[in-house]
């Protein structure tokens, strides 16, 4: 019994994620017409090497104690490289009281979408 709750307790968690997961292309449009705070979650090499323009890295595993860094009035749009780390850094985010989305299959899925990257 316990196995299927944890099931349940997982699936809810990826509900919930993809419930607030936005489209590259939406996210596109959300950048150009609104200001928005761009968070990349990968490590400082991954954002070294590509990054969305006007993304600000802060590596997931020091986004607890950086939290101040964001800003509470405005939206945030977060990615990483496929879209587990992004989803997670939202929900954490979210748990924080932050608007937040996280972009659908993170930068693979930005470029696969014909999106700019900054190299």
């Amino acid at each position: 019994m316990q196995a299927q709750g944890n099931d349940e307790e997982q699936a809810a968690i990826v509900l919930g994620a993809s419930c607030y997961a936005i489209a590259p292309a939406a996210a596109k449009n959300m950048m150009d017409t609104v200001d928005v705070f761009i968070l990349d979650v990968r490590e400082p090499n991954e954002f070294a090497g590509e990054r969305i323009q006007g993304a600000v890295n802060i590596p997931i595993r020091d986004l607890p104690k950086r939290v101040g860094e964001l800003p509470k009035g405005k939206p945030i749009i977060v990615y990483c490289k496929v879209g587990h780390r992004g989803s997670m850094a939202m929900m954490f985010l979210r748990g924080q009281g932050y608007n937040v989305q996280s972009i659908s299959g993170g930068l693979d899925g930005w470029k696969n979408a014909g999106l700019p990257v900054v190299k």
